[in-house]
């Protein structure tokens, strides 16, 4: 944490933790594994937990063969926010979820996802959501990963209507993503994946790509080579950064057009 504009930082354990997000300097959310969704008024000096996951679940967020954690969580101001969710572990045959909330986080509600599939029940289709980003209360975007009989896809939905009905795009992947959307046309993904022939010495490369159309399509726009990229944040379409392992930072700006 930091109070000086990062000038200097002060280190505080957030065990599970894997996303945050703040709406101004005092009051923040976090969220991570083993169904970690903890709210902080105080700056993050403390933080309270979330009781009664499991019911806002629906399924119990530890067994035998899964455990449910929370992965992504935005809020567009005080009031409005959204969460998603995954099983993690041998059985990984139900998508997560997303949750929403209109009250500053005093309550939740599970949002109903039906994903377009061709093998697959859409309410139990293999996979995981990775990320949650709405523009206001009517415009978002999820991204995530499916199994469909025996193709894996890196899928994309959008929604005008608050949730109440989604669009959904997907191409064939075999790779991880981490993916920031803009707005409904614009957005970038990283995809890593082990590079072919490093079986003994495993190695992993990275595609930036970017879209334009929503996902319908997307180009690539970088190589990170023997590297994996794990997030991403842009301001806007012409800057933005990227981060990675072994202390890597890449950051982004849109070349001028010469006349």
């Amino acid at each position: 944490m930091t109070t000086n504009g990062g000038k200097t930082w002060k280190f505080k354990p957030m065990p599970n933790v894997l996303s945050l997000c703040f709406t101004d300097h005092k009051n923040g959310w976090a969220t991570g594994k083993n169904g970690t969704l903890l709210r902080t008024t105080d700056g993050g000096e403390e933080w309270k937990s979330l009781e009664n996951i499991q019911n806002l679940v629906g399924l119990p967020v530890e067994s035998t063969s899964y455990t449910f954690g929370f992965n992504d969580i935005q809020f567009i101001d005080a009031e409005h926010g959204w969460a998603t969710g995954n099983f993690y572990g041998r059985a990984r045959n139900n998508i997560g979820g997303l949750f929403v909330t209109s009250d500053a986080g005093e309550t939740w509600k599970k949002v109903t996802l039906n994903l377009q599939t061709l093998t697959s029940s859409a309410r139990f289709t293999p996979g995981q959501i990775h990320s949650v980003r709405f523009t206001d209360l009517k415009t978002g975007t999820l991204t995530g990963e499916m199994n469909d009989g025996e193709g894996r896809y890196f899928f994309v939905l959008h929604t005008n209507d608050g949730g109440a009905t989604w669009e959904q795009f997907r191409s064939p992947s075999r790779a991880t993503h981490q993916t920031r959307f803009l707005d409904l046309s614009n957005g970038w993904t990283a995809a890593f994946a082990q590079r072919e022939g490093s079986a003994d010495a495993v190695i992993y490369d990275t595609s930036l790509m970017r879209t334009d159309n929503g996902g319908i399509s997307w180009h690539n726009d970088f190589l990170a080579k023997g590297r994996k990229i794990r997030s991403l944040y842009f301001l806007s379409t012409n800057r933005g950064w990227a981060a990675g392992d072994r202390g890597l930072i890449l950051k982004y700006e849109a070349r001028s057009k010469m006349n």
